[in-house]
């Protein structure tokens, strides 16, 4: 699902309020700012962690990446 308006809307208000339903119905949820997650991956990368982080990631039924427009892509 993807959740767009304005800024200060309540779009991650909305998107926790969802992930926290889902934990609530037996659901493995997390959120991420996603510019934070990118440079923990890029980290994870050079000291090993990498497919630890791919792996929680992949084990999770609802993932909320907040702030998704504020990163860049390389």
């Amino acid at each position: 699902m993807r959740i767009h308006s304005q800024i200060c809307e309540g779009k991650s208000y909305l998107a926790c309020a969802l992930a926290h339903k889902a934990g609530l119905e037996g659901f493995h949820a997390g959120d991420h700012q996603f510019p934070r997650l990118l440079e923990e991956l890029m980290v994870a990368r050079a000291d090993g962690r990498y497919l630890k982080i791919l792996h929680a990631l992949q084990k999770l039924d609802v993932l909320v990446l907040d702030e998704f427009g504020l990163a860049t892509l390389d």
